[in-house]
């Protein structure tokens, strides 16, 4: 409720007085952050987040990435992309593979991407189509290159 009415304040002092958030408490706070553009912010509860040795899932991930997106923050990205490895292989699960493509395509690394997509054990529409929206701008890039 707090997060969706823009009250980061008292959201913030809401989730303060909790003595044991659970991985749903900090998505929402993170998702809260991010949906009202505090992209900085929700990054830095991210890694609180992890320096509490939290575990993470596919849900946290996407909304992480989706700020570091809007940062451009790539190497940042791929911090996480590695933390996500170490908890669980994200590669063999679809939500939090695509949402890594999705960063990498924001991001504009195209080849780190289709690097990604092409390891994906599972694939499902949503990460075809984050393919396929960037198919016309990873076509023209190779054939810049191979001119």
């Amino acid at each position: 409720m707090f997060m969706n009415s823009s009250w980061i304040e008292n959201a913030y002092k809401v989730f303060g007085g909790i003595s044991d958030p659970d991985t749903v408490l900090w998505n929402t706070v993170i998702y809260g952050l991010v949906k009202n553009c505090s992209y900085d912010e929700a990054i830095r509860v991210f890694l609180n987040m992890v320096n509490r040795t939290m575990r993470f899932d596919s849900t946290t991930l996407a909304v992480v990435l989706s700020a570091i997106a809007e940062l451009q923050e790539m190497s940042f990205g791929m911090m996480v992309q590695s933390l996500a490895i170490k908890m669980e292989s994200f590669e063999s699960k679809i939500f939090g593979a695509t949402s890594l493509i999705d960063m990498y395509t924001r991001c504009g690394s195209i080849e780190e991407a289709k690097r990604l997509f092409e390891v994906m054990r599972e694939k499902n529409a949503v990460t075809w189509n984050a393919m396929i929206s960037v198919w016309p701008l990873w076509t023209w890039t190779s054939s810049i290159t191979s001119v």
